[in-house]
């Protein structure tokens, strides 16, 4: 993987199930493997949380919440306002919701990447 830029901060976001997010994590120890100066940063589901608390590469857990705080349009700036606190520079969305790339947008982050679906 070659560099071409210096991110301070990187997001990774996966919020669905307990399996999509173990095999996401992988990821995190590449970040940091290319990136060893970034704080890594992973937005995730409560329920997923505990997976992710003892990954060494890993510096901090943000949890998605659908169903309060981050509930309907309100909840969607709120994350997004929370995000924005974060100073994120990139943003890997592994699991495209249009309400998280919203989200990520609105955030200002200035680098987001993701995948896509095949329609």
């Amino acid at each position: 993987m070659k560099k071409t830029n210096n991110y301070n901060h990187i997001l990774l976001v996966r919020t669905d199930r307990i399996g999509d997010v173990i095999l996401t994590t992988p990821s995190i120890s590449l970040l940091r493997e290319n990136y060893p100066s970034a704080r890594i940063s992973f937005l995730t589901r409560n329920y997923t949380k505990p997976l992710l608390e003892h990954h060494r590469d890993l510096d901090n857990i943000i949890v998605y919440d659908p169903e309060q705080r981050h509930k309907g349009i309100r909840g969607l700036f709120k994350l997004a306002q929370d995000l924005k606190n974060q100073d994120i520079d990139l943003a890997i969305l592994f699991h495209p919701l249009p309400a998280l790339a919203l989200a990520l947008f609105m955030a200002s982050i200035p680098h987001r990447a993701g995948t896509g679906y095949r329609w």
